[in-house]
């Protein structure tokens, strides 16, 4: 037995079909391929100048203020600028050496209209009182009276508002001045994409010469629906880096920081390439892979190695990284090193239990 659409039910299906069809190969599907994408690079060497004040050194002769230009670009790969909601940045003493007091750009708010803006009011009181008398009066002249009384008063009040500001810019510090912070947001006037500058000012004892900050930077963008009341924000892109201090003109802590910068990218060189050998050994068999899964037991080699090694070798212990392909283990060995004795001169230095060397 066979079924028979009806006419008219297949007429509807059509023009569904012909709609998906036609909405799909349309501009508006474009804008909802998911959230834009972003990527960050920043400089992984920074200068820092002496902007101790006489009256600061009178009150802290311990300590100096120094000034330091952090460079971090940005770059939309993929997507929309219109899609973006905000930028994040975070500057980190890892262990906090620093104490930041003072940062650009500070927080700021601005308004898309030039101007103040112009209001007036009007008002209007109206009195009256009236007298109509008409009378009519056969073979004689009709007689009509009118009389009226009244009195009109106008006002009109004109001033002007400060225009509607929105926040673009807010910055600010954490962990007791140790974290500086930067929240940006797209304008009419701005762009969020390309290079921009971040100034921090921060106190460091008198023998500081070098040290090391963790730039965090990340995107939040806009995943766009058919329905504008189910789009959602997302984290369009998010990147980590390690910016090595140095005083400025001083050569030897310059050579030490630019140590410091290149064991680090030998080490990001060495897990890349040697990544699917750290997953085959971070999981040696299929049943282990399955109680990891199943939260059973834990990686032979933790997911996080290489950000633990990166931002934190101070607390890196050597039995977490024993099963590390040799390339990979030499090449953390180094970056430890380096990064153990560019810390020296921050003022501060590693306790006897944190100062790792891995095996060679």
């Amino acid at each position: 037995m066979s079924t028979r659409i009806p006419s008219n039910h297949f007429n509807r299906l059509s023009v569904v079909v012909l709609g998906c069809v036609l909405f799909c190969s349309s501009p508006a599907s474009t804008a909802l391929a998911g959230l834009p994408r972003i990527r960050f690079d920043a400089a992984p060497l920074v200068g820092c100048r002496d902007v101790t004040t006489d009256e600061f050194r009178a009150m802290h002769p311990d300590e100096r203020l120094m000034e330091a230009k952090f460079t971090v670009s940005s770059l939309i790969v993929h997507g929309d600028e219109d899609d973006l909601v905000q930028y994040f940045y975070r500057f980190d003493s890892p262990l906090r050496t620093v104490q930041v007091i003072d940062q650009l750009p500070n927080t700021t708010v601005a308004s898309p209209i030039a101007g103040n803006v112009g209001v007036e009011k009007k008002g209007e009181r109206t009195k009256s009182l009236g007298v109509v008398a008409s009378g009519s009066f056969e073979h004689l002249l009709n007689v009509t009276g009118n009389g009226g009384l009244g009195t009109k008063d106008t006002s009109s009040v004109r001033y002007e508002l400060l225009p509607p500001q929105e926040l673009v810019a807010s910055s600010g510090t954490l962990n007791r001045g140790a974290t500086a912070f930067f929240k940006l947001k797209p304008t009419q006037q701005s762009s969020l994409e390309g290079a921009r500058e971040f100034v921090l000012i921060f106190r460091v004892p008198a023998e500081w010469r070098a040290d090391v900050m963790l730039a965090r930077c990340s995107a939040t963008g806009v995943d766009r629906n058919v329905i504008r009341q189910l789009d959602e924000n997302g984290v369009s892109g998010s990147d980590r880096f390690v910016v090595a201090l140095y005083l400025d003109g001083d050569k030897e802590a310059k050579q030490r920081a630019a140590a410091v910068a290149e064991s680090e990218r030998k080490l990001q060189s060495a897990a890349a390439n040697h990544l699917a050998a750290i997953q085959k050994r971070a999981y040696p068999t299929v049943a282990h892979r399955l109680g990891v899964m199943l939260s059973l037991t834990e990686a032979k080699i933790p997911a996080d190695w290489l950000h633990k090694v990166v931002e934190h070798p101070e607390e890196v212990q050597p039995h977490n990284l024993l099963r590390l392909p040799d390339p990979v283990r030499r090449a953390a060995s180094e970056y430890v090193e380096a990064s153990r004795q560019l810390h020296q001169w921050s003022g501060s230095s590693w306790s006897a239990a944190a100062k790792v060397v891995f095996p060679k």
